[in-house]
């Protein structure tokens, strides 16, 4: 049987190490406490992991089977990947390479559309439910609803799009 470390290693390119929502954090740090008494940084760390490769109550496994100089090393990785997809807000370069990957990626641009339309959030639950079916119907939809907008304002002689977007601005 091949030891921990090296079952895990690279487990963030195979995209099985994720990113743990914060009531995430507080179950390892109670499943750490259960294992170690004191507060244990060590053990924490362990926990953490094993709850990112979704392997709820291997804290203590990863523990028996790593040495701590492993664990640390890929609690950096974890932590490496919380920067990546999770950065501060004030995180400029981040924010630049977020940009430019939403930029070349219609489908996230769309599904940001539809979101927006409906006023969604990602995080909320019908957002994260939506199959791409919906996603497609509801793009259609829109993008008809805009069409029809266009239409009506050209069909309108007395429609002024000069006075249209002041008034929108609220500049008269």
């Amino acid at each position: 049987m091949r030891k921990l470390p090296e079952l895990l290693a690279g487990s963030r390119r195979r995209g099985r190490l994720r990113v743990l929502s914060a009531w995430e954090v507080l179950q390892a740090q109670t499943e750490a406490r259960a294992i170690c008494a004191e507060d244990s940084e060590l053990a924490f760390l362990a926990c953490l992991l094993a709850s990112a490769l979704g392997r709820s109550g291997g804290g203590e496994r990863i523990l028996r089977r790593c040495s701590a100089e492993e664990i640390r090393m890929l609690a950096e990785e974890y932590y490496d990947l919380c920067r990546e997809l999770s950065p501060a807000p004030g995180d400029e370069k981040a924010l630049r390479r977020l940009e430019a990957e939403l930029a070349s990626s219609p489908y996230l641009r769309l599904y940001w559309r539809v979101l927006r339309a409906m006023g969604a959030l990602p995080n909320e639950r019908r957002a994260q439910t939506l199959t791409d079916g919906e996603l497609l119907f509801c793009a259609a939809n829109l993008a008809l609803d805009q069409r029809e907008a266009e239409a009506d304002r050209e069909e309108n002689p007395a429609f002024d799009e000069a006075r249209f977007q002041a008034l929108k601005e609220g500049s008269l």
